[in-house]
């Protein structure tokens, strides 16, 4: 399991996140692990960040709790932004590809 961190909060911090999330991704598949996202507490932990719009009180009351033994549990600074919680594991050679369409295809330039 790992969680990808970065310095700071907002945007930038994600953006920055972002970019190094899909090296670590496709690292990781050159070396032929897996990558599995969990997204969900630190998407809700984010949401809670900025005000919990939307989460009852008593969800608040329990987010904030499991947040405190999550931010201990990965020992997180105040003024981190998490990118995503992941869970890694070994992989073989993938057994199929996914089909794609041609970039121009796609896409349209007015």
């Amino acid at each position: 399991m790992g969680l990808l961190t970065f310095d700071g909060v907002g945007d930038a911090a994600y953006f920055r996140g972002g970019r190094a999330l899909q090296r670590l991704w496709l690292t990781a598949t050159e070396r032929e692990w897996a990558l599995q996202p969990m997204s969900a507490f630190p998407y809700l932990f984010a949401r809670l960040r900025d005000g919990g719009e939307g989460f009852a009180n008593v969800e608040k009351t329990d987010l904030h709790v499991l947040r405190e033994r999550y931010r201990r549990l990965f020992s997180l600074k105040s003024e981190e932004t998490e990118v995503l919680l992941f869970r890694l594991g070994r992989a073989g050679p993938a057994s199929a590809r996914s089909v794609r369409r041609p970039f121009e295809a796609s896409y349209r330039w007015a």
